[in-house]
């Protein structure tokens, strides 16, 4: 089971670099198996296909990065000069310790703008969640 979540992160992780690189367009699936060391068919059991993939880089960026924020800097106690502080504290963290994922994220906005797809209406959806979130912490 651990071997099977390994290759799993190991997917995304190559995934990343490789759409920073090249772009989401830009890669292939095979360009991904080969930088992952992975059979296609292994790339199969865990996405169930190239978009999937992109769908599971998003969520996770939205995940890890933006609930994480809201979620941490809701629960801090004191005025607006405070959570902001701790805002940027860990907006800078995560910056610096997820570099390929918020230049993904970014890569794939620039990417899919003006698409009217999928992944622009998710993309756009974390971004007003941000915007929403700030909003509101300006308005406490």
């Amino acid at each position: 089971m651990q071997e099977a979540i390994n290759k799993k992160e190991k997917l995304v992780h190559e995934s990343i670099k490789l759409v920073v690189r090249k772009s989401y367009k830009g890669t292939t699936i095979q360009n991904i198996t080969d930088k992952s060391g992975v059979s296609k068919g292994s790339f199969y059991w865990h996405f169930k296909n190239k978009q999937h993939l992109l769908a599971v880089i998003l969520e996770r960026y939205e995940k890890d990065n933006l609930d994480r924020l809201i979620g941490e800097v809701g629960a801090v106690e004191g005025d607006f000069r405070r959570k902001y502080k701790y805002f940027h504290k860990l907006s800078s963290e995560f910056a610096y310790l997820n570099r390929d994922l918020c230049v993904v994220f970014t890569t794939l906005a620039a990417e899919f703008s003006g698409t009217k797809t999928a992944p622009e209406r998710k993309i756009k959806g974390v971004f007003q969640k941000y915007r929403t979130f700030l909003q509101d912490l300006i308005e406490q």
